[in-house]
């Protein structure tokens, strides 16, 4: 599957290996976000579910990793888990770490660091988790809108939904 950027090729479609979490411990602001949220604390473990948007992208990397796509889709927005139910997935090799996110709103981008391989399709890393997300020239509505037609894999743009969140692969 090739779509949503390259990150839905990292994540989505990867496979990702040797999946751990680590959160960060600043707490985030965002240029232009009405309402940003903290990032996760320093001593909090991401597992994977919908009451967080780390959650939400750790579910979506570990059900990838194990295989399970009708579980990898249950972490896509409702809207989307039909077309995601079609897409193919790529076994890979490497390490993704959720990092934190900055929220604003239902809005959110979660930070993930790492390196990942998959056969026939190259590699891909980010070590910076700061890259990609608002800044002072950045509002969070633009670093939201790249995010989702990014060639990178972080950040991951995830949406809350009826009081859940989900990763979101839309490409407007």
């Amino acid at each position: 599957m090739h779509g949503r950027g390259s990150w839905v090729i990292a994540v989505l479609v990867a496979g990702l290996a040797g999946c751990s979490a680590a959160a960060s411990s600043s707490t985030g602001t965002a240029s232009g976000a009405t309402s940003p949220g903290p990032r996760a604390s320093a001593t909090a473990v991401v597992v994977p579910g919908h009451d967080t948007p780390e959650q939400a992208a750790d579910g979506l990397i570990q059900a990838e990793q194990a295989g399970n796509q009708r579980l990898l889709c249950s972490y896509a927005v409702p809207s989307q888990q039909a077309n995601c139910r079609g897409l193919q997935i790529f076994v890979t090799k490497g390490h993704i770490s959720v990092v934190g996110a900055l929220t604003s709103g239902d809005r959110a981008l979660v930070e993930i660091t790492g390196h990942t391989c998959w056969a026939g399709n190259g590699c891909q890393d980010s070590t910076n988790p700061s890259l990609g997300m608002p800044t002072g020239s950045l509002t969070f509505t633009q670093a939201y809108n790249k995010a989702l037609t990014s060639d990178e894999f972080s950040p991951v743009p995830c949406l809350k939904v009826n009081g859940k969140w989900y990763v979101n692969f839309s490409t407007g």
